[in-house]
């Protein structure tokens, strides 16, 4: 055979060979990558090397570099069609034809074809059966995000679910609602994702922990709040790359949780959880090898919410949530021990059922209030909350205009009429009524041995004294003082009165008995308002210490606060004069009978 023959014979093998039906080759690493993201999102890219007539020796050097050989009716499975030896594009479903220039059967060379493959409901099938094989075998999906956490019918928060092996969000956890219940802890992620965040701890107990960050990349999550008097949850930490999760808030006077550590190759720590009222701030998470600390978090501040004192009513008032509640401005009483609130201005919804137990209380020689008892909790705000306490739920009010000979029903539709103003009463002494105790001793330990009442500054803070102590005195209701009244140049002697004053914000304007009066004011009866002029002054009960001191002006009758004349077993109240004046600290010890601290020098200061 000539050179020539040999030469065509190639051809015609060249030929044949090239008029093979085509097949694509997928190298091992593109067909793991369009799988996994087809599972993962439904549609996935892949390249093929073609060419009309086979592969030839790239074929071989590309079986041993672990490409898979699949042809175009294997491709129908994953929306890849080649109807022809001619180049295509394909994209989705549709097959676009080259440009009709290109030859049919021309000799070419290998190209590189981009393929988008799009989920069909064919494919979401398998998927979700895939998920639920991998579910069922390990408790994890493969791809996917955690379920959340519940909150479960014993108020236990149960743990967020973990993400997918592959990627996934780990689940958050529950919120407890039950006394000693921790937060149920977030989710661990997958190899990518971030950590579920940890739920919230019921009372006494801590947030749940943030999740952990993908095993690859991915935040931890954060720590859950805890409950009150519950520190916070520790935020998650990340594992290779990522930061850490910030812990989570302390309850009162409870620490804040500490930040999750970053990723060890690289990743900040999470920051610390701020501390509830009187709590320490939790530490920052440790870093990666490139990475900042996480900062520390700040301390809780000081257990004071706002006080409102309102001259037209005269007398002090802070807000707080019943039974997570809306707001409601009740009275801060201390001649009165236990929580009264009318229906009129809470939601029935939101404390349950009543205890069966009923009361009467009696304001002054006016007004009778008969409640029913139920239990529930306060919340003072900025993060100060009782424990479940009983309260007096106002359900009928009956008034006297005779002095308590007879009484009448008030209509509850009537009872926000100016002419009654009936309000919340939150009474914060010592002992009991009915069984009624004040909501302060709700609290934990560390907010529950006493409170400063500051209306000059505005402020109710509860705790321990926060202020320097100037002059104190024991006890605060029925308890014994010695008094000096002073008029138109003539005094009394200091007189004590015995197991019949009381030191009392609710107390109005006040009342002075009448046997300890001067004689320039000896014609003044019981019932009638002390002239304008008249200066009392209150001492401890040996009379040797001047706890403060007030002169009536022309003010205090028009503004209706002035002291009346009572008999002397009525006894002595001091109304809210001293209270205007400065900051007075009450604390409950001795028990049944508690001390009263005034934070300012006396004077002779005007009442108003």
């Amino acid at each position: 055979m000539t050179a020539g023959q040999r030469n065509t014979a190639r051809a015609k093998n060249r030929t044949v060979k090239r008029a093979r039906r085509p097949y694509l080759w997928l190298g091992a690493g593109a067909v793991a990558f369009g799988v996994g993201a087809a599972v993962a999102s439904g549609s996935a890219a892949a390249h093929a090397d073609s060419a009309v007539g086979g592969a030839g020796p790239r074929a071989g050097a590309e079986s041993h570099s672990g490409r898979a050989l699949i042809n175009s009716q294997t491709l129908r499975g994953v929306a890849l069609v080649a109807k022809t030896a001619v180049p295509e594009r394909v994209t989705g479903a549709s097959v676009i034809p080259a440009e009709a220039k290109a030859p049919k059967f021309a000799s070419i060379p290998s190209i590189r074809v981009a393929a988008t493959v799009t989920a069909t409901a064919a494919q979401q099938a398998l998927t979700e059966g895939l998920n639920g094989v991998v579910q069922t075998l390990t408790g994890r999906p493969l791809v996917g995000n955690g379920a959340n956490g519940v909150t479960n019918a014993q108020g236990v928060g149960t743990a967020g679910a973990p993400g997918g092996w592959l990627w996934g969000n780990g689940g958050n956890g529950g919120n407890s609602t039950a006394a000693g219940a921790s937060g149920g802890n977030g989710g661990a992620a997958g190899l990518v994702g971030l950590g579920g965040a940890g739920g919230t701890g019921g009372w006494g107990a801590a947030g749940g922990v943030g999740g952990s960050g993908g095993v690859l990349y991915g935040n931890g999550g954060a720590g859950g709040a805890g409950g009150p008097t519950g520190p916070g949850g520790a935020g998650g930490n990340a594992v290779f790359v990522g930061v850490g999760g910030a812990g989570g808030l302390g309850g009162e006077v409870a620490p804040g949780g500490a930040g999750g550590r970053g990723g060890v190759l690289s990743g900040s720590g999470g920051a610390g959880g701020a501390g509830g009222v009187l709590g320490a701030g939790g530490l920052g998470g440790s870093a990666g090898l490139f990475g900042h600390e996480g900062a520390s978090g700040a301390a809780g501040g000081a257990p004071t919410v706002a006080l409102t004192y309102t001259s037209s009513n005269n007398y002090t008032t802070v807000g707080l949530s019943i039974g997570g509640g809306p707001v409601t401005q009740v009275e801060v009483d201390t001649g009165s021990s236990p929580l009264i609130i009318p229906i009129t201005q809470v939601n029935a919804d939101n404390i349950g059922q009543p205890t069966g137990k009923t009361g009467m209380i009696e304001y002054g020689d006016w007004g009778k209030f008969y409640y029913s008892v139920y239990n529930t909790s306060v919340d003072f705000g900025n993060g100060m909350v009782t424990a479940p306490t009983d309260i007096g739920v106002v359900t009928t009010v009956e008034e006297s205009t005779d002095g308590g000979i007879t009484w009448k029903d008030i209509p509850q539709s009537e009872w926000s009429d100016p002419k009654y103003a009936i309000s919340a009463d939150m009474g914060v002494c010592w002992g009991s009524s009915d069984g009624l105790s004040s909501v302060v001793h709700a609290l934990p330990t560390g907010l529950n041995q006493g409170l400063l009442i500051n209306e000059p500054s505005g402020e109710l803070t509860f705790g321990a004294n926060p202020l320097t102590p100037v002059t104190s005195a024991t006890g605060w209701y029925d308890t014994t003082l010695a008094v000096q009244i002073s008029y138109a140049g003539t005094s009394s002697a200091i007189q004590q009165i015995v197991s019949n004053v009381t030191i009392d914000s609710g107390g109005l304007g006040g009342n002075i008995p009448r046997d300890v009066l001067p004689s320039s004011l000896s014609g003044y009866d019981v019932g009638d308002d002390l002239p304008v002029g008249t200066t009392v002054s209150v001492y401890t009960s040996d009379g040797q210490t001047l706890l403060y001191t007030m002169t009536i002006t022309a003010a205090d009758y028009s503004a209706g606060n002035v002291p009346d004349v009572s008999t002397k077993s009525y006894g002595m109240n001091t109304g809210s004069f001293p209270f205007l004046q400065g900051p007075i600290y009450f604390e409950y010890t001795p028990a049944d009978v508690g001390t009263t601290t005034f934070d300012y020098a006396p004077g002779a200061v005007l009442s108003s």
